[in-house]
């Protein structure tokens, strides 16, 4: 029932004047009627009425009250029954007991009010959602502002609403009712609901049977728990997904190197199951000959990155390299790590070939020289270089890879001959022959075969440089052997007229004079002339090799040799 000092209309505050001074109004009106005619035990009775009104309506001031009417009733004993010794005597007997009457009711009205108070505030301002309804037809009683808020509905509005018409699975409130009417409470109970917006809202809903067929039931707002706890489940799914799909092999390990669990990736590259492993091996018991011995010493913060051997299931030493890692908040570890056996293998068999490279590219008889593009599309500064062009140069290879190729003299040679430089940009192999000069100062033929070659993506040209010193020799040789054999053949070819001129003279006197030394003078004369017939034969043999020596001289220098 509404109380004056609680929170309610002007119109409850009114009526509840009204009717306690109404009351009094018609005690005092009966009292003075039956003590003007002689009637004197039922009225008294009357201003109880009044009295406890006040005390429960105004308990702060039903005892003020109760002396008031009190005063009031003895007031007319008095006038109405003076002297009347016992008549004056029950009266005050009667006023003290409506002041005790007053008083009690006043006390008790208190008591009840600050109790409801109490509980009122508990009910309006507490944290959790809290509804009364009626359980035999679900009609809610009241709620509280938390509830309202909850359900997205003014609390007024919620006042004789369904409640279970908020719930999301009507079997479910079905069973809540079931089970509050079977044990009398229910407590943590985990329910989706439905807002007046249509927003899911999951509660932890507690609920317990109240005197006068009512229920009670407080619900505590666990949406974004619900939503936490979904995410955590995603996450850990998603977790799980990248664990078990990785291309690593990866572990969870205790504080104390344990292994908790592994994924398939594990299993394939130890070729050991979940269950030899799991709980059963330490993995400083699985991995030997750490590289890193910080990876058995990881911070609560950090992680090491470590090179080990372990063994697989077929009894073979494999090497590995393990990233372990603190997971924070924990006192455990994720470790990944990775076979690279097969890529130890190769990068073993790519040094050796390296090294058989370098031997080869060091060992050379000829220059071998690497070197780049510049802005300007001209060989710029070398890049490599082996020991056979440093030493024929006498250049100490670190100062040869800071120079370029106009360094040693080739830049206004490049600059002459463009044709050289646009076909080694269209990819072409060019050949061409320099005179290099040394440090020292001695001038060094050479002869350049350049191309282009792609390294480490890069376009760079290789160059061969090979001396040709003795094959420059060997042709000057040449050179002067055909000179002096051209010069013979020209003598050859003039020595015979010369023979013959002086020979006619004589064969013409001898005929004249036809003696005996005449005769024997011609005969020497027709031997003469055979000599100088073959000597025709061999000029001509002579002019035969000096055309063919022509011929392999204009080959040889078309070849650029």
């Amino acid at each position: 029932m509404p109380r004056p000092d609680q929170p309610a209309s002007i119109f409850l505050r009114q009526f509840w004047g009204f009717a306690t001074g109404a009351a009094l109004l018609i005690a005092v009106m009966v009292s003075i009627y039956s003590l003007s005619n002689g009637i004197e035990n039922v009225f008294p009775h009357l201003f109880y009425l009044p009295i406890i009104l006040a005390g429960y309506a105004y308990p702060r001031k039903g005892l003020l009250f109760s002396i008031v009417a009190g005063g009031i009733y003895l007031g007319l004993v008095y006038y109405f029954q003076y002297p009347v010794v016992e008549a004056i005597a029950a009266g005050t007997a009667r006023f003290y007991v409506m002041i005790l009457i007053g008083a009690v009711v006043s006390y008790l009205s208190d008591r009840c009010q600050q109790e409801e108070q109490k509980y009122r505030g508990i009910f309006n301002f507490s944290e959790a959602g809290t509804f009364l309804f009626n359980p035999k037809n679900d009609v809610l009683l009241d709620v509280n502002a938390r509830g309202a808020r909850m359900l997205a509905v003014p609390d007024r509005d919620l006042r004789g609403m369904s409640f279970t018409d908020f719930w999301k699975r009507q079997d479910t409130a079905d069973l809540f009712l079931k089970q509050l009417n079977q044990n009398r409470s229910i407590e943590n109970l985990e329910v989706e609901l439905v807002r007046r917006d249509g927003a899911p809202l999951w509660v932890l809903l507690s609920g317990s049977n109240l005197p006068g067929e009512m229920v009670i039931c407080t619900a505590v707002d666990i949406t974004a728990r619900k939503a936490a706890e979904e995410q955590v489940h995603r996450n850990e799914n998603l977790y799980r997904a990248i664990f078990e799909n990785t291309g690593t092999a990866t572990m969870i390990l205790r504080d104390d190197w344990s292994i908790s669990l592994v994924n398939t990736q594990f299993e394939r590259i130890t070729g050991y199951s979940r269950e030899e492993i799991e709980g059963r091996v330490k993995w400083t018991e699985f991995a030997q000959g750490w590289v890193f011995g910080a990876c058995t010493e990881i911070p609560a913060e950090g992680q090491r990155t470590c090179e080990f051997k372990f063994r697989d299931h077929q009894g073979r030493t494999r090497d590995g390299t393990a990233t372990v890692l603190h997971i924070p908040g924990t006192t455990e570890y994720v470790a990944s790590f990775s076979d690279i056996t097969e890529s130890r293998t190769a990068e073993a068999m790519l040094r050796a070939s390296e090294e058989k490279l370098r031997v080869v590219f060091n060992n050379t008889n000829d220059g071998i020289v690497v070197n780049k593009f510049d802005t300007t599309g001209f060989p710029s500064r070398f890049i490599e270089v082996n020991n056979t062009a440093c030493e024929r140069l006498g250049i100490p290879r670190e100062e040869f890879l800071q120079m370029t190729p106009a360094d040693l003299g080739l830049f206004s040679f490049l600059q002459d001959r463009p044709d050289l430089l646009t076909a080694l940009r269209a990819r072409q192999p060019v050949t061409f022959e320099v005179t290099l000069t040394a440090k020292n100062g001695v001038r060094i033929p050479t002869e350049i075969s350049s191309h282009i070659v792609t390294l480490h993506g890069e376009d760079v040209i290789l160059s061969v440089a090979r001396d040709i010193t003795e094959r420059k020799l060997t042709e000057e040789v040449e050179r002067k052997a055909y000179d002096q054999l051209e010069r013979n053949i020209q003598q050859f070819a003039t020595l015979g007229d010369h023979i013959r001129n002086p020979l006619g003279i004589i064969v013409g006197i001898a005929d004249l004079e036809e003696t005996a030394a005449s005769t024997k003078i011609l005969q020497q004369a027709r031997v003469i002339d055979k000599l100088i017939t073959k000597l025709d034969t061999g000029w001509i043999e002579s002019d035969l090799v000096k055309g063919y020596l022509q011929r392999q001289r204009q080959k040889e220098g078309g070849n650029g040799k």
